[in-house]
């Protein structure tokens, strides 16, 4: 926490006329319809729609043309990039509901199973017949089947919304990458792939020699998974982009944690950070 209050200071610095009718995402927005499905059926619903608009992004493109006779301009695409947006969120907070509604039927069949324990015991019976618990709908807690998971997924849209963003900075487009990634986390800020996001933006941001906000986004990585996959490597640039906006003390400190943290991550690991210490200046 020390280190995060330091390194925080140290940083403070037109309408679409061919769907302007109809809106298809808006009655279920404003909750004024409750079709008859499962949560399975609205995200297999949202997936294919968010599959349509897709195609009709590639026909658009290729054909120049809304409709015979009638060309698209950018509001055409800014209303298919709102719309696809808010099936993105839609679709991710669905899936969240997905996952709180396994939650709670497993921990209702635990408890019902624990009670029907406790009963068969207060009444002298044979526990060794109680049976096994299972979620509230069926199924043997801890099991799972093609639409019940035990932890939650990555939804497709939003796998895709990163893949279009790692793409562009695979590509070299920096800038573009910036972009679709900051979309990204408007629309998915707490999904499973935020702090990969975070990480891949701060290292487009490196690439165009913005080394504050790299730092911000490199914190923001390692702070929200101080143990996770990018963690050793977050914390380790986010030192090197200390070094560059003038935070010498900061950086030092911060590279002393990264060796501390991530002492067993290799010599390389190691050599890379002595080699930038003593760069810096660091004693």
């Amino acid at each position: 926490m020390l280190l995060r209050g330091i390194l925080i200071a140290g940083l403070s610095f037109a309408p679409l006329t061919a769907f302007a009718q109809v809106d298809p995402l808006q009655s279920v927005l404003d909750g004024a319809e409750a079709p008859a499905q499962t949560l399975e059926d609205l995200r297999l619903s949202l997936q294919r729609l968010d599959q349509d608009l897709q195609e009709l992004r590639g026909q658009l493109v290729s054909t120049g043309q809304v409709s015979p006779g009638v060309p698209f301009d950018a509001g055409t695409l800014a209303r298919l990039d709102s719309m696809e947006g808010r099936i993105r969120t839609l679709t991710g907070q669905v899936e969240q509901i997905q996952f709180e509604v396994r939650q709670v039927a497993e921990d209702g069949g635990r408890r019902i199973a624990d009670m029907d324990f406790r009963l068969t015991e207060l009444e002298g019976g044979d526990t060794a017949y109680v049976a096994p618990a299972t979620n509230l709908g069926g199924n043997a807690v801890g099991t799972t089947t093609t639409t019940t998971q035990s932890a939650p997924q990555v939804a497709l849209t939003e796998q895709a919304g990163f893949d279009a963003a790692q793409a562009l900075h695979d590509s070299g487009d920096y800038a573009g990458a910036v972009t679709e990634l900051e979309r990204f986390l408007e629309t998915f800020p707490g999904g499973p792939l935020t702090t990969d996001a975070r990480y891949l933006m701060a290292l487009s941001y490196e690439q165009q020699a913005q080394p504050r906000a790299a730092a911000i986004n490199y914190l923001n990585a390692f702070s929200a998974e101080p143990e996770g996959e990018h963690a050793p490597d977050a914390l380790r640039r986010l030192a090197g982009s200390l070094g560059q906006i003038g935070q010498q003390t900061e950086a030092c400190l911060t590279y002393d944690e990264a060796l501390s943290r991530f002492s067993g991550e290799g010599d390389a690991y190691r050599t890379s950070i002595a080699t930038a210490k003593q760069a810096l200046g660091c004693f």
